[in-house]
């Protein structure tokens, strides 16, 4: 599942979210069989081994193939857990990354990365955590958890416009989090941070966020590309996260066609026509460095990719824009993203 817990499992699947709970792929991956409405109005049960086709469509599919109905999930038993925080240079957590996500004992796993203008991506923290027996008391009840962000709202909201207050950000999850004691924490507790911890954007600002999708052995030019990139532009950079996700091939319009290390940032942009122009570039930028590396960008986030840019990541557009035709010949199901990059 999606890191926070505001989110349906329907439009999950549909948009080919992740989580970061290791060592998984998209959401999809744990989705055992669907039933899916099509354009016609009849419903047909899709799994890997029925009608798989409409199954790698629907997946990562945007709705574009049918209505969702009915979801049939693999569950996990929820679990104590116990988090290991690691301080590194930022040029060694990719191998660092990967060496963790191997080892048996690691159950959920996410990077950091220094943001402040003065060490821009070159200091990383590497949070992991690993299954501790259960009690004899059993496990506490779920509550809200603010482990994934280490801040209030506040405090994350202060960063905007203030290098200080990235700074003594970067000093709380790095020394303030380790030190507050064991962090012990049940799976659905780390699972169920609302959204809206990370709301309440200051007036005439907006938050984008941007995900990326690179190939572990390309992710220290990754971040030579986000060094030369990023502190150029005008938006104010709030965040990164870092999450594994496995290859992915069932998926028609698949992001992960081998595995990747995704990096999840969030932006405030100013809402005005220079900051629109301003993000746009930005992302056109990024996504190009990122394809010249191998790897792949979100799809549901702004418009602002190039359609040839579009074409190049995913190349299984032309075959799903094929087979939409044919399942849905009088476009039924709409949206931005086939007006924009698949209707042609």
């Amino acid at each position: 599942m999606q890191s926070n817990s505001d989110f349906a499992v329907a439009s999950t699947f549909s948009v080919g979210a992740h989580g970061w709970a290791v060592s998984y792929g998209p959401f999809g991956s744990t989705v055992r069989a669907i039933r899916l409405m099509l354009a016609d109005g009849s419903i047909v049960n899709c799994s890997r081994t029925e009608n798989a086709e409409l199954f790698g469509l629907a997946m990562g599919g945007y709705g574009l193939v049918g209505i969702l109905l009915d979801l049939e999930l693999e569950m996990m038993p929820n679990t104590l857990m116990r988090p290991e925080y690691e301080r590194m240079s930022a040029d060694s957590l990719a191998e660092r990354f990967m060496t963790k996500l191997r080892a048996p004992s690691t159950k959920m796993m996410y990077g950091r990365l220094n943001v402040a203008r003065g060490d821009f991506f070159t200091e990383a923290l590497l949070v992991s955590y690993r299954a501790e027996p259960t009690p004899p008391e059993g496990l506490p009840p779920v509550t809200r958890h603010g482990a994934l962000t280490g801040l209030t709202r506040s405090v994350y909201r202060s960063q905007i416009g203030s290098e200080s207050a990235k700074r003594a950000r970067w000093i709380a999850e790095t020394q303030g989090a380790p030190r507050l004691g064991s962090g012990l924490a049940t799976r659905n507790t780390l699972l169920n941070e609302p959204v809206a911890n990370l709301g309440s954007s200051p007036a005439g600002r907006t938050d984008i966020l941007h995900e990326y999708f690179v190939p572990p052995a390309q992710f220290n030019a990754f971040l030579s590309a986000c060094r030369q990139i990023i502190p150029k532009a005008k938006a104010e950079f709030l965040n990164v996260t870092l999450r594994y996700v496995a290859q992915d091939h069932t998926s028609v319009l698949s992001y992960a066609p081998t595995e990747r290390i995704a990096a999840v940032m969030s932006f405030s942009q100013a809402m005005t026509p220079e900051g629109e122009a301003d993000m746009m570039l930005l992302t056109e930028a990024l996504i190009e460095r990122v394809a010249a590396l191998g790897g792949s960008y979100y799809l549901p986030y702004r418009l602002h990719a190039r359609v040839d840019q579009f074409q190049r990541i995913y190349t299984g557009a032309e075959r799903f824009a094929e087979r939409k035709r044919h399942y849905d010949p009088g476009l039924l199901f709409r949206n931005s993203l086939w007006d924009n990059y698949l209707a042609a």
